[in-house]
């Protein structure tokens, strides 16, 4: 059976139109065969339920016998069917068979390929809910579906059916209206009638209002004919009046041209300007021909005018650039300069005109006398009556006599020029002529000494009276000048400022080279430093106060031929070497972040152990002085020169204030004494560069620096002596004291720096006795007493003795106090790599010969060695040389340097037992030395 009503089927019918099919029995022992049969199709109407059939349909196979075994798939019969349409089922069922009726029920029906057409019932009855009341479907299934082709037909039938449905249900309702309906078609029928006649009567408004519109196109077609003949009668009128026009404009430039033949200038330009009106005013024929050709007559004409007038012009003010010459014919020329004037404004070409002549001027008078530093040139300007010329003078060209040249030459214009021309002119001219006399004329004539102030006053009295004449001419352009009479203290403030910071610029290059020597003393407490190996050094006992003796000498030249070293030594051997802490207290170097090198207290205390451990009493204090020597560059000189002349003008102002040459400037004596410090700040910000190029430049910047501070603070003691005033360079001084420190610390610290980097090879000299580490510790030891010794010499000529120490000493403090910390470090030391680490301190020791009180690094045959200060200055030195011994001694040796060789004042008990403990292996000796290490620095705490 063939059925659409399964569960959740949409379907409303079906049509079958055709299928295939066989029969064959069902058998499992043998093959199946297919057989003869016998098929009865009946099928079932949707809707109705209305039988269709039985129809029977045969299948004979082709050369099929029963039971010979021909297989079903050589062949299926065809069926179709024309009136299986509608369906809700079909049944399918065998009636026959080939086969004996005892196997009949084992016989089986196969088809195949069924060809049908689906009719959906709840798509075709959605579409006409859809179009019937606008309704959608309920069903999700619907609504979801898809309309396909195959389902169209059945959706067109049903909305067929649903019009002719529809069509039918009108009819019978019509049928059903009661019988008044036949007078409804009647008022019908009359309703169609009136509106026929309401279109006809349309249509005949419809024509009278086109013909209106018509009868009113002639009437705007009259009223224009109307107006083109007032328009008519209006051009010829105006036509007329332009050919009276024209005729009369012809006359006008006959008559301008007997003007110009005259040189009757300003009534022919009159004349011309009312002959342009009128050409002007015709505007309805600016385009004809006529009015073209006069235009341009009047065009020809205004340009033959401008040039004979700029003839006549040139005629009557002459300038020959040539000769630096001009001349004014007022009264000689057949035409007055204001008639030129009033032409050439009426002309509008007198601007041109006017800066055309501003700039011959400036060209042929003022250019040659103005245009070049003052004194280049002795020349001035000459006036005789109509003339004013450039002229060779006997003397130089100053601010005063160009002053005197300006005033001649302005009364010179206002009495040869007139009123008008001028007074345009100064416009234009006084501006331009005001601005170069300031710069560089009266800038270059302020005096820079006090004692030359009353020339200022002179010139101020003198730009004064300039300006007053320029404003009695009735002038403009005078406000430059009055600015800078008002601003002259100013003035003179600003050039001063600027000379003396010039001058410094100037200074930098040019003296950085010239090297000079220069000798400190300084009187202060000292002691008797009792320094290991009981070697005393004395201070002698000279004069308290500071005495400085320079003597110059030149970079290029050797500064030992200048005997430094023989006055460097001579004196050690008078007064011996000052301690630290004098040092100290004379260079105001510190070991802490600030830099330097040690502190008073620091030195103090190293002496202090130092004299304690040879059993030495405390230092005793007395009066002493230091002298030292030291080099210096030729640049704080000249800087202290202009500072010093500074402050000496600016108490001669002080000292001048009644005088009225030099009142207007009393105000600026405290910007005067505000220039040092810019120097200063000049000086700071401006020599790195210089001193960079120096092979020691950091440390002459140092000792310049400090050197000039002290002078500067001298000057300032005779300032207050003298003034009573406060102090001026307090803040200056101290920033200069701190400005070179940190120069120098900043050379110091690179130094460290290079030092460390050294020390960095040497691995925290692990494995030092194994290669290829032995030999990079060796490189590094060597690479540091190189540079050491290379710092020594590059120094020995620029910093004082005690600073050279104290330098050389906190850089040897750096190496030794990093290499004792890498030897603690070391967990086991072998006897090798002990030998190997004694050997590469040993070399850093022989740096001691640095330190020697004479200062040569030689012995002199048949005189006892001096004692080297290294402990003095270099504050880890003692501890470096205990750890030394400590590597080449023995158990023995170490135990007397703790009881009794001062080994416990450099090294904490614990140190000392971790160095035994990495140097000698496990033994009954080494426990009980450790032990009475530890047992003693108990007791002693």
């Amino acid at each position: 059976m063939i059925d659409f009503n399964y569960p959740g089927s949409t379907l409303k019918s079906f049509d079958l139109h055709s299928l295939y099919f066989g029969c064959t029995v069902n058998s499992q022992q043998t093959e199946a065969g297919a057989i003869g049969c016998t098929v009865q199709v009946t099928a079932t109407k949707a809707g109705t339920g209305a039988t269709v059939g039985p129809k029977l349909i045969n299948f004979a196979p082709a050369n099929a016998v029963a039971g010979t075994g021909v297989s079903l798939q050589s062949g299926m019969a065809f069926a179709s069917f024309s009136d299986l349409t509608g369906l809700s089922s079909v049944t399918l069922q065998i009636v026959l068979s080939s086969i004996p009726a005892a196997a009949q029920a084992d016989t089986v029906l196969y088809i195949d390929d069924v060809v049908h057409t689906n009719h959906d019932l709840q798509l075709g009855e959605a579409v006409l809910d859809f179009v019937h009341q606008g309704t959608f479907p309920a069903s999700e299934d619907v609504i979801s579906a898809q309309l396909s082709t195959s389902a169209l037909p059945a959706v067109l039938d049903l909305l067929v059916q649903a019009r002719g449905e529809l069509r039918d249900h009108i009819v019978q309702r019509v049928r059903r209206l009661p019988p008044d309906i036949e007078g409804w078609i009647t008022e019908a029928r009359q309703l169609h009638a009136d509106i026929e006649d309401a279109e006809a009567q349309a249509q005949e408004i419809s024509a009278e209002a086109q013909e209106w519109l018509r009868r009113q196109e002639d009437a705007k077609d009259a009223e224009q004919k109307r107006a083109l003949l007032h328009l008519e009668l209006e051009y010829n009128s105006a036509l007329a009046d332009v050919l009276e026009n024209i005729n009369g404009v012809t006359g006008s430039l006959d008559a301008i041209q007997d003007h110009l033949a005259e040189h009757r200038f300003v009534e022919a330009v009159s004349l011309l300007k009312t002959s342009e009106e009128h050409i002007h005013s015709l505007k309805l024929f600016q385009t004809s021909t006529a009015l073209s050709l006069v235009e341009a007559e009047i065009a020809t004409l205004r340009r033959f005018m401008v040039d004979d007038i700029g003839r006549q012009w040139d005629d009557c003010v002459a300038i020959d650039a040539k000769k630096r010459s001009m001349t004014v014919k007022s009264g000689e020329s057949p035409v007055e300069i204001s008639a030129l004037v009033t032409a050439l404004q009426a002309l509008a070409v007198f601007r041109p005109t006017l800066n055309l002549l501003v700039s011959r001027v400036e060209t042929a008078i003022f250019s040659p006398v103005m245009d070049f530093w003052p004194g280049d040139k002795t020349v001035s300007l000459n006036a005789q009556r109509d003339t004013i010329e450039v002229s060779e003078r006997n003397e130089q060209t100053t601010a005063q006599s160009l002053l005197h040249d300006l005033e001649s030459t302005f009364s010179f214009f206002s009495d040869r020029l007139p009123s008008s021309l001028a007074i345009s002119l100064s416009r234009i001219l006084v501006p331009r002529i005001t601005s170069k006399l300031i710069s560089p004329w009266l800038l270059d004539a302020v005096p820079l000494s006090v004692k030359d102030l009353p020339v200022l006053y002179e010139i101020q009295s003198q730009v004064a009276r300039f300006r007053d004449m320029i404003r009695l001419l009735e002038w403009k352009g005078e406000e430059d000048l009055t600015d800078w009479i008002e601003n002259a203290p100013q003035v003179w403030m600003s050039k001063r400022r600027e000379v003396s910071l010039d001058g410094i610029r100037e200074i930098l290059p040019r003296y950085i080279n010239r090297l000079k020597v220069v000798e400190r003393t300084e009187a202060h407490q000292s002691t008797n430093s009792v320094l290991p190996g009981d070697a005393r050094v004395h201070l002698g006992d000279e004069a308290a106060n500071p005495q400085i003796n320079s003597t110059a000498v030149d970079d290029e030249e050797d500064l030992s031929a200048w005997g430094l070293d023989e006055e460097e030594s001579d004196h050690k051997k008078d007064s011996g070497q000052a301690p630290a802490d004098e040092a100290e207290e004379a260079w105001g170097w510190a070991e802490d972040n600030d830099g330097g090198p040690s502190t008073d207290a620091q030195a103090e205390r190293k002496a202090s152990k130092t004299g304690q451990a040879n059993g030495h009493a405390p230092p005793h204090e007395r009066p002493s002085a230091l002298r030292e020597t030291y080099a210096i560059t030729g640049i704080p000189e000249p800087v202290l020169e202009t500072i010093r002349q500074l402050i000496d003008d600016a108490m001669s102002l002080a000292s001048a204030r009644s005088d009225p040459a030099y009142a207007p400037l009393a105000s600026a004596i405290s910007s005067l004494y505000s220039v040092p410090s810019l120097i200063l700040a000049m000086y700071r910000a401006s020599s790195p560069y210089y001193y960079a190029k120096l092979e020691a430049g950091n440390a002459l910047l140092y000792n310049d620096s400090l050197w000039l501070a002290e002078q500067l603070a001298a000057l300032d003691k005779v300032h207050l002596g003298t003034t009573a005033a406060k102090p001026l360079f307090d803040a200056d001084l101290a920033t200069l004291e701190v400005f070179g420190k940190v120069r120098f610390e900043t050379e110091m610290e690179t130094q460290r720096n290079t030092l460390r980097d050294f020390l960095r090879q040497t691995r925290g000299f692990v494995n030092c006795a194994l290669e290829p580490y032995s030999t990079e510790c060796d490189n590094a030891v060597n690479a540091i007493v190189d540079h050491v010794r290379g710092l020594h010499g590059r120094w020995t000529d620029v910093l004082p003795t005690s600073s050279l120490l104290q330098s050389l000493g906190l850089l040897l403090s750096t190496v030794t106090s990093a290499i004792v910390v890498d030897i603690e470090d070391m967990s086991d030391i072998s006897e090798v790599e002990s030998q190997q680490l004694a050997r590469l301190c040993s070399r850093i020791s022989n740096l001691e010969d640095l330190f020697l009180p004479s200062g040569t690094t030689t012995t002199i045959p048949g005189q006892a060695p001096d004692v080297p200060l290294t402990a003095v200055y270099s504050p880890h030195w003692l501890r470096f040389q205990f750890l030394v011994q400590i590597l080449e001694s023995s158990l023995a040796d170490i135990k007397y340097f703790w009881n009794d060789g001062g080994l416990k004042l450099e090294f904490s008990a614990e140190e000392v037992v971790d160095l035994i403990e990495a140097l000698f292996a496990d033994s009954e000796l080494r426990r009980r030395l450790i032990g009475e290490i530890r047992r003693s620095s108990a007791a002693s705490s």
